[in-house]
C-alpha cells in the first residue's frame, strides 16, 4: 500500500510528510512543560489542570508532571504558577 498525501498534513501537533514512495515521514514538536491543555501557552489554566490530575478527577497526561518525580501533584500546579509569575514581572 503506498500511501501519497498532496500536501504535508498536520494531527495532533504531528506534521506528516510523504515524499519518497512508500514512506511516510512524520515529525513532532517538543512538548511545551506545562502546557497541560496543549495550546502552546502555559497558564493559570495548565495549573488548574495539574491539580485536577493530582486528586484523579482527570487521568495524567505524558509531560504533565514537570518537578521531575513523574507524579502529578500540587507541586506541579505550583510550579505552573510560579514560572507563569516570573514571566509576567520580567515583562513589566
Amino acid at each position: 500500500m503506498q500511501l501519497e498525501l498532496a500536501q504535508p498534513a498536520v494531527s495532533d501537533r504531528i506534521l506528516f510528510i510523504g515524499s519518497d514512495p512508500g514512506y511516510l515521514y512524520a515529525f513532532r514538536d517538543p512538548i511545551l512543560r506545562g502546557d497541560l491543555n496543549l495550546d502552546w501557552v502555559v497558564t493559570a489554566n495548565d495549573a488548574f489542570i495539574a491539580l485536577q490530575m493530582a486528586v484523579g478527577a482527570i487521568p495524567a497526561v505524558v509531560g504533565a508532571a514537570i518537578s521531575g518525580d513523574n507524579k502529578v501533584t500540587s507541586l506541579d500546579a505550583l510550579m505552573i504558577l510560579q514560572n507563569r509569575t516570573l514571566r509576567v514581572q520580567r515583562l513589566t
